[in-house]
């Protein structure tokens, strides 16, 4: 009984992929027009990791319950510290972030 099991495995992705394409472009076309290329979105927005102190990460949250007309997120209230500073004049940041390191 052994013996007639011994052929069997698992097939890779690839060969998955194979027997779909081949699945796929077999069947009959329905429509005289080329299939239309999906459209690749653009990226609007990195993923980043950083550090916050209990501190901050709890200013944070308070800030981002402050609007009463619309909702915020955490992610709304970084955006917003960085258009202030960017707002600022050089020196002024220099300064503020020399503070945040020191405390």
């Amino acid at each position: 009984m052994m013996g007639k099991l011994s052929g069997l495995r698992k097939p890779t992705n690839a060969e998955i992929e194979e027997k779909a394409q081949s699945f796929i472009s077999s069947a009959p076309s329905q429509s005289k027009q080329p299939a239309k290329q999906p459209k690749v979105r653009e990226k609007k927005f990195e993923r980043h990791t950083f550090s916050l102190t209990q501190e901050a990460s709890q200013a944070i949250d308070s800030l981002s319950c402050l609007p009463r007309t619309f909702r915020s997120s955490r992610s709304d209230v970084v955006k917003a510290g960085v258009e202030a500073l960017k707002r600022m004049s050089e020196d002024e940041v220099i300064k503020l972030l020399e503070e945040v390191k020191n405390t």
